[in-house]
């Protein structure tokens, strides 16, 4: 209702709701674009959310009532080219039936897929190796734990932007880098194919990187 006081609106009036476009890289990441694209959509006010009708709902806890809007999820996510697609879940108390937060996590994991955390597999066919990738900069440190508790070998691999390379008076600029562990058996035939330590290749690429870990594949 403060909104709709705020801007004099009654139901029936029309208005255009501009929102930021979701970006899988956040705006402050060295990798992200200047460019911020918004989506618009021109909605018909239906109703006015009074505060017996969750007008204040917030998930902060202040006083002051917040600039609300509501509207349908499959509209909003459609025109942000978010499909089936929600950032938060909120499930309501219900004294007639209790839902203890261990049930709520195990319907989670039943029904979770790779795909709503933005993950994907990919078999690697001259490796005998799986490969998890992420549509987001990094893996989050959750999933990498849960993938290093899997029996078997595992390689983790680490992609970022770097600015500038320099060696000696020659650079190579905006160029990604990839880091790898030492002990892992992925450098170790590397440096076997380079022929020695003193041959081991510096390898630069302008293409952009995935961040990545590496499970062994049998069958």
């Amino acid at each position: 209702m403060r909104l709709a006081t705020r801007l004099d609106l009654q139901t029936g009036d029309e208005i255009l709701l501009k929102a930021e476009k979701i970006d899988r890289i956040p705006h402050d990441a060295p990798l992200s674009s200047d460019k911020k694209d918004a989506v618009s959509l021109r909605l018909t006010i239906k109703g006015i959310a009074g505060d017996d009708q969750f007008g204040r709902f917030s998930l902060q806890a202040d006083q002051v009532p917040p600039l609300n809007i509501f509207l349908p999820l499959h509209r909003l996510s459609k025109k942000a080219a978010r499909p089936s697609q929600a950032n938060m879940l909120l499930i309501a108390e219900n004294t007639a039936h209790e839902l203890p937060m261990d049930r709520l996590s195990q319907a989670l994991k039943d029904c979770i897929q790779l795909a709503d955390a933005g993950l994907s597999l990919r078999f690697l066919q001259d490796r005998k190796m799986l490969e998890l990738r992420s549509d987001q900069v990094f893996i989050g440190q959750p999933i990498a734990d849960a993938i290093a508790s899997i029996p078997g070998n595992h390689t983790r691999i680490f992609s970022y932007f770097v600015n500038e390379i320099r060696s000696a008076k020659k650079t190579v600029p905006y160029s990604f880098i990839t880091a790898i562990s030492a002990s892992d058996s992925a450098l170790s035939e590397m440096k076997r194919a380079s022929g020695s330590e003193s041959n081991f290749p510096i390898l630069l690429s302008d293409q952009s990187g995935n961040s990545a870990s590496r499970l062994p594949f049998s069958g």
